[in-house]
C-alpha cells in the first residue's frame, strides 16, 4: 500500500512540468543566496536577514525549492543608471549594465558622435544630434519597455525624439518559455553651445532583472518582505550653457519576476517593477522619457490558490496562470496505445493521474472479491 501511494504521490507532482530541483543547497538563506551566483537547488528557502542584492549583469536567478518558500526581507535586481554626459563630444558614454538577465541602456560612442539604442527587444529609441552650428538642444533618450511602453523622450531644440519601440511579446501560457529582462532606456543627443560645441549626452539606463522562483511548497512573501527589480535611470544631459544642451538618456524598463509553486502563493508584502527616470535636461528641453512597467506572474494549481490582496504592486497587474491548465504538454503512450484528454491544449496531467488512480483502485478491488471468495469456499 505504501508503494501505492508513493506512486500516485510522484505522478499528481509530475504531472506539472516543473523542476524542484535536487535541494544539494539544503535550507537557503541570505547566505546561501550570494549577490554574484545565478542558480540555486534548495530544499527550503527562507529569507530573513539583510536580504540579497543581486549584481548586474550575466543570466536570470533560478531558485529551485523542493519545500516552502518564506521571504521576509528583499530580493533586489535593480538596473544600474545611465551615465552623465561631458564637455566632449569624443568621451564614450556607457549605458547603465541590465539586472541579471535584463539589457543595457544605450551607450553613445564619441568617435562617430552616435546616440545608440538600448538593447533588448523593447530598448529604447536613440535620440537626434543636435544641429551644428548655433546653440542647440540635444533630444532626450526614450525609455525602455517591458511590461508596459517606455515614454518618448523630450524633443530637443535640434531634432525629433525617436518613438520607443513596441513592447516584446508577453511570456505565453506554456511553462519553459523563455524569460526576458527589462529593456534597456536609449541615448540622448549631442548638444550644440555658442561657446564649446561638444557636449556628449547621457546614456540608457539599464532594465530591471529576472528572478524565477520554483517550489514544490507554498511561496509566502510577508508584510515586511519584497522583490525589487526597478528599471535604471537614464543619464543626465550636460551644458555649458541653455540653451546647448545634450539630451538625456531613457530610463531602462522594470524587470520580471516569476513564481511558480505546486502548492499555493501568497504575498504581503511588496513587488517593484517600476520603469527607471528619464534623466535630467541639462538645457532648455531634451530630457529622457520613463521606462516601463515589469511582468509579474504567477503559476499555481488553482488559481484560487494565489493571494496578492494584500500585496502592495505599485501598479502592476500580475498574470495569473492556472496549472491544471497547463501540464503533461503531450499525449501519454501505453502498450495499449495513446491516451489523450481529447482537449487539444495539452492539459492532460489530471487525466492523467485519474487514469493510472483509477487502474491501482480497481486493481485492489478485485484483489478484494478474491479474497472474500477464497474465504466463502474455505
Amino acid at each position: 500500500m505504501q508503494l501505492v501511494i508513493s506512486i500516485l504521490f510522484l505522478f499528481s507532482m509530475n504531472s506539472y512540468a516543473f523542476d524542484l530541483g535536487d535541494g544539494s543547497l539544503g535550507a537557503c538563506t541570505e547566505a546561501t543566496i550570494t549577490a554574484g551566483g545565478r542558480s540555486f537547488n534548495c530544499a527550503s528557502l527562507t529569507l530573513a536577514g539583510g536580504g540579497t542584492t543581486f549584481s548586474t549583469g550575466g543570466t536570470s536567478v533560478v531558485i529551485k525549492v523542493l519545500g516552502s518558500v518564506t521571504i521576509s526581507s528583499s530580493f533586489v535586481l535593480t538596473g544600474a543608471v545611465g551615465q552623465v554626459g561631458t564637455n566632449s563630444t569624443a568621451a564614450d558614454r556607457a549605458g547603465g549594465q541590465g539586472g541579471p538577465g535584463a539589457s543595457a541602456g544605450g551607450s553613445y560612442v564619441g568617435a562617430t558622435t552616435s546616440p545608440g539604442d538600448g538593447e533588448g527587444n523593447g530598448g529604447g529609441g536613440s535620440a537626434t544630434n543636435s544641429a551644428a552650428g548655433g546653440s542647440q538642444d540635444g533630444s532626450g533618450g526614450a525609455g525602455g519597455s517591458n511590461g508596459s511602453v517606455g515614454s518618448a523622450g523630450n524633443d530637443g531644440t535640434g531634432g525629433g525624439q525617436v518613438a520607443p519601440v513596441s513592447v516584446p511579446g508577453v511570456v505565453s501560457n506554456s511553462l519553459g518559455s523563455s524569460l526576458a529582462g527589462g529593456s534597456g532606456g536609449g541615448t540622448g543627443g549631442t548638444g550644440t553651445d555658442g561657446a564649446f560645441n561638444n557636449n556628449s549626452p547621457g546614456s540608457g539606463g539599464g532594465g530591471g532583472g529576472v528572478i524565477k522562483i520554483v517550489a514544490g511548497g507554498v511561496i509566502t512573501i510577508s508584510g515586511g518582505g519584497s522583490i525589487t527589480s526597478n528599471g535604471g535611470a537614464g543619464g543626465a544631459g550636460n551644458t555649458t550653457s541653455a540653451p546647448g544642451g545634450s539630451g538625456a538618456g531613457g530610463g531602462g524598463a522594470g524587470g520580471t519576476i516569476v513564481l511558480q509553486s505546486l502548492s499555493g502563493i501568497s504575498i504581503f508584502g511588496t513587488i517593484a517593477l517600476n520603469g527607471g527616470a528619464g534623466g535630467a535636461a541639462a538645457g532648455t528641453t531634451g530630457a529622457g522619457g520613463a521606462g516601463g512597467l515589469g511582468r509579474l506572474e504567477l503559476y499555481t494549481p488553482g488559481i484560487a490558490n494565489i493571494d496578492v490582496a494584500s500585496a502592495t504592486l505599485n501598479g502592476i497587474t500580475p498574470s495569473l496562470f492556472d496549472l491544471n491548465q497547463n501540464e503533461f504538454n503531450g499525449d501519454f503512450t501505453t502498450s495499449c496505445g495513446t491516451i489523450d484528454d481529447g482537449s487539444g491544449s495539452g492539459s492532460g496531467g489530471p487525466f492523467l493521474f485519474s487514469f493510472l488512480a483509477g487502474i491501482i483502485l480497481a486493481f485492489f478491488s478485485l484483489k478484494i472479491v478474491k479474497g472474500t471468495k477464497s474465504k466463502v469456499q474455505i
